[in-house]
């Protein structure tokens, strides 16, 4: 079965959710690895120096046939500019009317890639569970995926969000820089 996970990096100087990471592959595979890097609970914060580079290291999302993106989107930074715009219609002044504006612009960047995945299991997006934890919550709902708490999914994604947001590349893993994409994206659309 295919299962997915996704967390978000940031920082209180340059926003919050400056990077979304996103996993999806085969359960089996996503046990493999994990159990490859052999610690109980990736969670990247809480790790000590020496465990961080452990996982750095056996990260190599390739080798195990898992799809892994990074993409830094500033998405703080974003919808707070869209919110404060001199051009912001009235009828778009709802946070979550611009959340899920830029939540649609995130995934119609990567959706090809995991219908790629999904469509030959038969699988519809609705069908497809994803490992999260509050960060994400109202994004994968927004979505129309299943959402889960936690799980070893979303620990891998923990540690992409993380290294991208400490500027360590990973094997395997696509980065993404959208900002100016869907900065751009989304003022075409509520900014008129």
């Amino acid at each position: 079965m295919i299962i997915a996970g996704s967390d978000v990096s940031g920082n209180e100087n340059d926003g919050q959710s400056r990077h979304i990471a996103f996993i999806i592959g085969q359960e089996e595979s996503i046990n493999a690895i994990y159990k490859d890097i052999g610690i109980k609970e990736i969670h990247m914060v809480k790790l000590s120096a020496e465990q961080r580079t452990h996982v750095v290291q056996k990260l190599d999302f390739k080798k195990y046939g898992i799809k892994a993106w990074c993409f830094h989107v500033g998405k703080q930074r974003i919808t707070e500019e869209i919110y404060e715009h001199i051009r912001l219609q009235p009828k778009n002044k709802r946070k979550d009317k611009i959340y899920q504006n830029f939540d649609y612009h995130l995934l119609n960047h990567f959706r090809p890639e995991i219908e790629k995945l999904t469509i030959p299991q038969s699988m519809e997006f609705s069908d497809l569970r994803v490992q999260c934890d509050a960060d994400m919550a109202l994004t994968i709902e927004f979505w129309k995926m299943k959402r889960e708490m936690k799980g070893k999914a979303f620990e891998l994604s923990d540690a992409v969000a993380w290294c991208n947001e400490h500027n360590r590349s990973l094997k395997g893993c696509q980065e993404m820089d959208l900002k100016d994409t869907i900065y751009s994206q989304m003022s075409y659309d509520l900014l008129k």
